[in-house]
């Protein structure tokens, strides 16, 4: 990558406001960022896991694509995790005022922050969802090597 990367504050707080919904087999529910969500931590004592994070492969650093290459990079995605074992679950995210169309995402329950931010990174994400065990989620940037 060359020239620096830079995030503006409506960006960010675009972020900060999308409703990220999981599609729970025990009924769905939304993760908001800096909120306790009483249905992960539900989910992350069931899987004895330390941590989720809520990643797309949908457009690459904010960059718009067209529907079929959107779902390429979703299926790829999807691939990967499954051919690493890893347990996922099918979420959206939506940005709350409805300006950017719901971005096909998945919850992946047991992985630790640092896998998290390489998948981030690897599917060019600005920005990814982890929550520890505490599930209170946050924003992780693995394009930037920052946490909000």
């Amino acid at each position: 990558m060359t020239g620096k990367r830079v995030l503006d504050a409506p960006l960010i707080e675009a972020y900060k406001q999308t409703h990220y919904k999981v599609n729970s087999d025990h009924g769905a529910f939304t993760l908001k960022i800096g909120i306790f969500s009483p249905e992960l931590d539900a989910l992350q004592r069931t899987h004895s896991a330390g941590g989720s994070a809520f990643i797309t492969a949908w457009n690459p650093y904010g960059e718009p694509l067209n529907a079929a290459d959107n779902q390429t990079a979703h299926a790829r995605l999807v691939a990967e995790l499954t051919d690493a074992g890893l347990h996922y679950i099918t979420g959206i995210g939506e940005v709350s005022s409805g300006a950017w169309r719901g971005e096909e995402s998945v919850l992946i329950v047991g992985i630790d922050e640092s896998k998290a931010i390489e998948l981030g990174a690897r599917y060019r994400q600005n920005a990814i969802v982890y929550a520890d065990c505490s599930a209170v989620p946050v924003l992780l940037y693995p394009a930037f090597g920052e946490v909000h």
